[in-house]
């Protein structure tokens, strides 16, 4: 499979701090961790969101923590899939 260029710019809200996952020109070598990053992404969003919704509901600080430890996770297993794509690339450029 020939890699192809992807620009991923992906901006999340998180306790009203902005966080930006930001890759230009990132090699994609396979479908599998492109769709398993674009899951993970949508997912991150609906975790964004909720923890917008309970921060403007005054929920309480464990609540608000859970789910602001969630999203960085979330951005973390984001980032390992992003690195995985790359080793991937690697791998299959010194190949040849």
């Amino acid at each position: 499979m020939k890699p192809q260029i992807a620009f991923i710019k992906h901006a999340t809200v998180l306790g009203g701090m902005t966080m930006r996952a930001q890759k230009a020109g990132e090699m994609i070598v396979g479908t599998d961790h492109r769709a398993r990053i674009e899951q993970m992404q949508s997912e991150l969003a609906a975790l964004n969101k909720r923890l917008e919704e309970v921060e403007k509901t005054q929920a309480d600080a464990q609540t608000l923590e859970s789910l602001k430890q969630s999203a960085i996770r979330a951005c973390k297993q984001i980032d390992e899939a992003r690195c995985a794509m790359a080793t991937d690339h690697l791998v299959a450029l010194l190949a040849k």
